[in-house]
């Protein structure tokens, strides 16, 4: 009631979501419209867009819990045309794998390919732009030194796909190998 005697004293129009009281699983947006003569109002049924919103954040929440429970680091990632590295989804793994917060190498995708071992980097970069080039799956174990200065052996692997947009991105982890490489010495 309190959004009509507003929209009338203002003159502004106003929408509200309005949970059935007869039926909660069905929702409306009133639209409340003031004109000369009064007010226009109307009722849409979103029911099924507040379904689909729950089932969004419910498996959002998901992919939360369970990519946190993912030993390594899970990633998307792509190569814009300059070739600059970009991680647009990162686990939160990544600060105890890489010594990095997730939030760090999400708005610096360099981040990662600066801890790489200096005499690991040109093989390193040349594995990505071949995987990136040839749309190909990637695989590749190398060595990082994380800013505390411990030297760790990582695996990554990743698989292409091709995105709505035409866009290659890659999906895959990175894992701890240190142990396996040193019992394989």
């Amino acid at each position: 009631l309190e959004a009509y005697k507003e929209a009338l004293l203002t003159k502004q129009s106003k929408h509200l979501d309005h949970i059935n009281a007869l039926d909660p699983s069905q929702t409306f947006r009133i639209f409340i419209y003031p004109n000369p003569l009064g007010i226009l109002v109307t009722f849409h049924d979103i029911s099924q867009i507040k379904k689909v919103e729950q089932t969004l954040i419910d498996t959002t929440e998901l992919f939360k819990r369970l990519s946190t429970n993912v030993p390594g680091v899970i990633y998307n990632f792509y190569l814009t045309e300059e070739e600059a590295p970009v991680f647009p989804f990162v686990s939160a793994g990544c600060e105890s794998l890489l010594g990095i917060t997730a939030d760090t190498l999400i708005r610096n995708g360099s981040a990662l390919f600066d801890l790489v071992h200096p005499s690991d980097l040109a093989e390193f970069n040349a594995s990505i732009k071949k995987a990136f080039y040839s749309n190909d799956p990637w695989h590749y174990e190398f060595r990082i030194i994380t800013p505390d200065g411990l030297t760790k052996w990582i695996a990554g692997h990743s698989n292409p796909y091709v995105e709505k947009n035409g866009e290659n991105y890659w999906y895959g982890y990175l894992q701890d190998i240190t142990k396996q490489r040193a019992d394989q010495s």
